[in-house]
């Protein structure tokens, strides 16, 4: 299938608002196309979308990408009402003049005429298949002579060319376009070449790539229908993974960061197949085998003041997710099995598991949880193929192993995407069950390492990976295979401020490693920070420019900032402040010196779950069971 690639550009208006003027496209077989604002002003949406339309029917079938869409996308609308805006952002389609448009944010923006019903455009955000700027995608697939200088150049001026640059804009946005259909060929051609991966039917990120995967190993439905009131039971059980910074500040001796390889692909071999012959089974006396099984239980936690973690998450009436010492929910069984385990080494009795709904599949048995994949879907040996040959790929250098690890990461996400606004049904692998016990199960094995190390040298939890100040055991299964630990030692250190914002010292501690998420490398430097906590300041400020999405802008209830590029001010916790720990006591220079314990937090706004606490069995049976 052929490729076309499109990019646009602005010129600055003053006022941080621009005039989007120049629409380039390119194809992969050399075809280029080009539409430039004769009026000095602003392209408008109808000259954007005839001019998209009139390239696509003289290309005919054909695949048309961009890269980081989401600014095109947003001034290609200008044109519409906020009503039809506020429409597209719910992912609602919208009849605009003779157009039918719909919109999804980082994913894709699709065009049909209403006079040619049936015939569509759609326009692709391939960015989230390389997760890096377009530059380092480009060096990485293509290698790193194939960027012109001038594209360089242009993407260090994006968003501040002027009237008197529009013959460089011209060269520019036409090389970038040429190297992104490139780009896209070499990784349609990865992906053709795979046998471990079907190629999708769309391309709307990493997940279409799982949702291949899954067509082809679990099939159309992950699960039939299921009773009401275990739905609701497993929307309280369910919970993200556990990304959570524990001590705060400075420690100049040498730490260790450890992570699961491709931790919830390695949990979902472990899943049975709930579409099977089977039951649920209520159970009111549970035994150790009983937790063994795959099922939810009511649990009682009840655990002494003034420790340093707690193992069950808890939402509040907003959202957050926070780890009390005293609550009552549901929870799957790998988080009911770590609790009883913290209970061992922390407080004993401070678990009580009352009653629990387990799956009894008919056949044969299933291993225990930890030895090994069960006879499920997840467990056939395929997302083991897919694994090996990521290490191949990547022992040899290749790009694809980036691919095909987050093809891996997302079947995850498919299972857990909700229905959006507008759809009657939910996604096709929507699993909350299985997606529930998938993360419940990554939070045991980091249970499993933080004993194994010892509580008291972790200093941060992230999701599949901990980050801790002693050497981890060989016996915690240190490997480069699927679902075994990956351990990288940091010889001098680091300093940690928050969860994802951290500075890790190797062998050169003059250059140590920052991990900024959320900031562009060079915003926020380590240096600050520490003069930050040698004035005692409790805050530090941080400056981002940044452009205002549509979405953001519908929030604020402020459209006349949509499209902007606007310089904001973020302000840095530094005392470890968050839902989930305390603050610091004492003086606050101390984490500039070594590092601080964080207390979690006690909330009492959390959602009441009392409505769940005995669900009545459909049966007058000690033990009833639901088919």
């Amino acid at each position: 299938m052929e490729i076309v690639a499109v990019d646009g550009e602005a010129i600055e208006r003053g006022g941080g608002r621009q005039d989007y003027i120049l629409l380039r496209a390119a194809s992969s077989t050399g075809q280029a196309w080009e539409l430039l604002s004769d009026r000095g002003g602003a392209l408008s949406s109808q000259q954007i979308f005839e001019w998209l339309w009139a390239v696509h029917q003289q290309v005919g079938k054909a695949q048309w990408v961009i890269y980081g869409g989401t600014y095109d996308f947003e001034h290609w609308l200008r044109g519409l009402r906020p009503p039809a805006l506020r429409q597209l952002d719910q992912g609602l389609p919208v009849v605009w003049r003779e157009w039918l448009i719909r919109y999804r944010r980082g994913s894709h923006l699709d065009l049909e005429p209403l006079s040619d019903s049936g015939t569509r455009l759609r326009v692709i955000d391939v960015s989230s298949y390389f997760r890096r700027p377009f530059l380092a995608a480009v060096s990485t697939w293509l290698g790193p002579d194939a960027a012109a200088a001038s594209v360089a150049a242009g993407k260090a001026r994006r968003g501040k060319f002027g009237r008197d640059d529009i013959g460089f804009l011209s060269e520019y946005c036409g090389l970038e376009v040429v190297l992104l259909a490139r780009l896209w060929r070499a990784v349609r051609e990865f992906v053709a070449a795979e046998a471990v991966i079907p190629e999708p039917t769309t391309w709307s990120g990493p997940g279409s790539l799982a949702g291949a995967l899954l067509r082809r190993h679990v099939g159309i439905k992950a699960l039939g229908e299921v009773p009401e009131h275990l739905e609701r039971i497993w929307a309280h059980a369910y919970y993200g993974g556990r990304s959570e910074l524990w001590r705060v500040g400075t420690y100049g001796r040498p730490v260790w960061t450890l992570d699961l390889r491709s931790a919830y692909a390695s949990a979902a071999r472990e899943l049975p197949d709930l579409r099977a012959p089977g039951k649920w089974l209520l159970v009111t006396d549970p035994t150790p085998a009983d937790l063994g099984r795959f099922g939810v239980w009511w649990v009682d936690f009840d655990a002494p003041d003034g420790l340093l973690a707690y193992p069950l998450p808890q939402r509040t009436v907003y959202g957050q997710v926070f780890f009390p010492r005293r609550v009552s929910n549901w929870w799957w069984a790998p988080d009911v099995r770590a609790a009883l385990e913290w209970a061992r080494h922390c407080a004993r009795n401070s678990v009580t598991v009352v009653q629990g709904w387990v799956w009894v599949p008919e056949g044969p048995a299933r291993p225990e949880p930890g030895l090994g994949p069960g006879p499920g879907p997840f467990g056939s040996g395929w997302v083991e193929a897919i694994y090996e040959r990521r290490r191949q790929l990547a022992a040899a250098g290749h790009p694809g192993a980036e691919l095909l690890r987050d093809a891996l990461a997302a079947l995850y996400g498919k299972l857990c995407q909700r229905r959006r606004p507008g759809e009657r049904w939910a996604p096709r692998w929507h699993q909350r069950a299985w997606a529930g016990w998938i993360t419940a199960r990554v939070r045991e094995r980091l249970w499993g390492a933080v004993w194994a190390v010892g509580l008291q040298h972790v200093i941060e939890l992230a999701t599949d990976g901990l980050t801790v100040t002693a050497p981890p055991p060989v016996s915690l299964g240190l490997g480069d295979g699927l679902g075994e630990w990956r351990a990288t030692g940091w010889r001098h250190g680091g300093v940690w401020v928050q969860p994802g914002l951290r500075w890790l010292r190797g062998e050169v501690p003059e250059r140590p490693e920052a991990r900024t998420r959320g900031f562009r490398p060079g915003v926020l430097t380590l240096e600050a920070v520490r003069e930050a906590w040698a004035r005692g300041d409790e805050e530090f400020e941080v400056g981002i420019e940044r452009f205002v999405s549509l979405r953001e802008a519908l929030v604020a209830g402020d459209l006349a900032s949509w499209r902007r590029w606007r310089c904001d001010t973020v302000q840095i916790d530094l005392l470890g402040r968050s839902s989930r720990r305390a603050p610091l006591r004492g003086a606050v220079s101390q984490p500039g010196c070594r590092l601080e314990p964080l207390e979690p937090r006690w909330v009492e706004d959390w959602v009441d779950s009392a409505a769940y606490d005995c669900v009545p069995p459909p049966e007058d049976d000690e033990n009833a069971q639901l088919d």
